[in-house]
């Protein structure tokens, strides 16, 4: 793992001494993922927050020698907040990675929304232009900036996680005797 200088050092001690060395990595990893998950959730922006409160956090051991923290949430708009839309998300998203912003493709021209699709208060709240024709009222947008939520929580903590695995790699290994 990236940024574990002593972790193949510690796993050798751990597993010498008898401990459950994937036991004891899945829960260093469970709690630094829990960690990610808490920033993500904190950065979230919210309306009702049911973005921020399907923010999950699970560990899962993709085999004998791999085990992944992942975050993720299932709310359909998640992604068009962490990445914005249209122009105006595509100006502000420099704070993405090079490899992830060429990814992402961004509608160039505003787009129309019925009144069946979006509720008053929130045209007004983000001042999309409105007209009203016979098949109902209409609002006008050239999109939304992104207010990233994820990305940040995982890059703020990147030096954080290594040393949480570890930590738990130790205590482990105290608990077993064979701490200092």
């Amino acid at each position: 793992m990236a940024g574990m200088k002593n972790l193949d050092r510690l796993i050798r001690k751990l597993d010498s001494l008898g401990g459950n060395v994937q036991h004891e990595l899945r829960i260093g990893t469970l709690q630094a993922t829990k960690l990610v998950q808490g920033d993500a959730k904190d950065l979230a922006s919210t309306d009702q927050g049911r973005l921020r409160n399907s923010i999950q956090a699970e560990v899962k051991e993709l085999d004998a020698e791999t085990i992944q923290g992942r975050i993720s949430t299932n709310v359909e708009h998640a992604a068009y907040v962490e990445f914005g839309t249209g122009p105006v998300g595509q100006a502000n998203n420099g704070d993405l990675p090079p490899d992830i912003r060429s990814k992402i493709t961004y509608k160039q021209d505003g787009w129309w929304i019925h009144e069946s699709q979006i509720d008053a208060a929130t045209a007004e709240k983000y001042h999309f232009f409105k007209i009203e024709t016979d098949s109902g009222v209409f609002y006008y947008t050239r999109g939304m900036p992104a207010k990233p939520f994820m990305y940040p929580a995982i890059k703020g903590r990147r030096k954080d996680v290594p040393k949480i695995i570890a930590l738990r790699l130790k205590q482990a290994i105290h608990k077993l005797g064979g701490g200092r």
